[in-house]
């Protein structure tokens, strides 16, 4: 584990699955399929996961999942081995598979960061919609003065007093 500017690395390459991987290859070919062999590693960056698979320089992966997108972050139990589970196709018990510690502490820093930055998230995206109904409430003001402004050059007397929504007027006021 290596920190650094808000950045955590944590080593979670599976070299006893991988061991298993090898010593029973031909009756399961995993050994072969891309992302099962190499060393694999979580960054946890400020805003984001980047998890890499580094394998013999021809079937590297680098994928980058934003904290409020990945989906559930458990521990994985498989027979006696333990490992972090991540909603989205992630899996590894690191190590020997044996040190629940080092995969306790993953998956509490993770889960940290899923709750910090997914809220932040939230909060980021419902401002942003507050602050596009101000516009939408404030240009429906100009519109509904623009409207009165033709109606009465026009010398057309409106029907009906147009006022906004009371719900839409409420906003405006906040």
């Amino acid at each position: 584990m290596a920190q650094g500017g808000g950045t955590t690395t944590y080593d979670i390459t599976d070299t006893m699955c991988q061991c298993i991987h090898v010593a029973t290859c031909p009756l399961t070919f995993m050994a072969v399929i891309p992302g099962i062999m190499g060393t694999k590693t979580m960054h946890l960056e400020p805003e984001e996961l980047r998890y890499t698979v580094e394998c013999l320089g021809c079937c590297n992966q680098d994928r980058r999942i934003p904290y409020g997108e990945m989906g559930e972050v458990h521990k994985v139990d498989c027979c006696c081995c333990k490992g972090v589970g991540v909603g989205r196709g992630i899996t590894s018990c690191p190590g020997s598979g044996c040190d629940e510690a080092y995969v306790d502490k993953v998956l509490e820093d993770l889960k940290a960061r899923q709750r910090t930055r997914g809220d932040q998230a939230q909060i980021q995206k419902t401002e942003q919609i507050k602050a596009e109904m101000d516009t939408l409430t404030r240009s429906l003001g100009q519109l509904h003065g623009k409207v009165d402004l033709l109606l009465k050059q026009q010398g057309i007397r409106a029907p009906v007093e147009l006022e906004p929504p009371a719900t839409v007027a409420s906003m405006a006021m906040h």
